[in-house]
């Protein structure tokens, strides 16, 4: 059986279009993007089962970065003379909420279940932070002396690309376990990691190729030891593992 193509975004025959494809992110049954319509950046979003269009966030200014784990949507926004700032939204109590309480440059969220990363910081130095939504304990994953770009999450385990030794590679960070692991220092440069379960795919540039790893289960006593080292697409671009929808959490 051929697979059923949906239409999302009706409004695009209208020129109102999707700000650009890298806006998209999909949990579970849901999808939210960047919109237009109202004349700035909002948060929509498009139950792919009932097929019913939401209006996640549609307040004044600038709503970027929206991404969803099918349970929660979260995305940054710019509150004006606080700067940007992280919200989520609850997709069964409909209820949207503030993630940090004190406002600094915050962008490009990302959740998997009761935590939420983020990027933050400016150039040179771009590092990454999280919380979780159970404790409220705001998390410090990345390191103040070096960039890191591109995170992606899921469950426990973050991934990035990472510039410490001067070329782009790809670390991850076990949350529960507090642990941080080299993923791949391969010579030359990866980056675009992006996380599903265990397993991670990044783009390798100097191979123009997509590769991928699989993550040993305990890494409390294993140390991200590498189980699998494959190339899986020998053609340039940006890698995405499909997101199962995550369990409810309730911030």
């Amino acid at each position: 059986m051929d697979p059923e193509i949906i239409p999302i975004n009706h409004l695009i025959e209208l020129q109102f279009p999707i700000v650009d494809s890298f806006s998209l992110s999909a949990g579970g049954d849901f999808v939210v993007w960047e919109d237009l319509r109202n004349g700035n950046k909002d948060i929509f979003g498009f139950n792919l089962k009932t097929r019913q269009e939401l209006a996640i966030c549609t307040d004044p200014g600038d709503q970027i970065n929206p991404d969803t784990d099918g349970n929660l949507v979260v995305w940054a926004q710019d509150t004006g003379s606080e700067g940007m700032n992280l919200f989520g939204h609850d997709l069964k109590t409909r209820k949207t909420f503030r993630i940090c309480d004190q406002p600094d440059k915050r962008f490009k969220p990302k959740v998997s279940g009761q935590y939420v990363i983020w990027l933050e910081g400016g150039w040179p130095v771009v590092t990454i932070g999280g919380k979780d939504l159970q404790t409220g304990h705001e998390l410090i994953i990345g390191q103040p002396d070096h960039c890191q770009e591109d995170p992606d999450i899921s469950g426990s385990i973050v991934v990035w690309t990472d510039t410490r030794d001067g070329v782009q590679d790809i670390y991850g960070y076990e949350l529960e376990a507090d642990h941080q692991f080299a993923i791949c220092t391969d010579q030359g440069d990866q980056s675009c990691p992006a996380i599903d379960g265990r397993t991670v795919v990044w783009y390798d540039q100097g191979r123009q190729s997509l590769w991928t790893k699989l993550i040993e289960a305990d890494t409390s006593s294993i140390r991200g030891r590498i189980l699998t080292d494959e190339l899986i697409y020998g053609k340039k671009g940006k890698p995405s593992v499909r997101k199962p929808s995550d369990p409810e959490v309730k911030p």
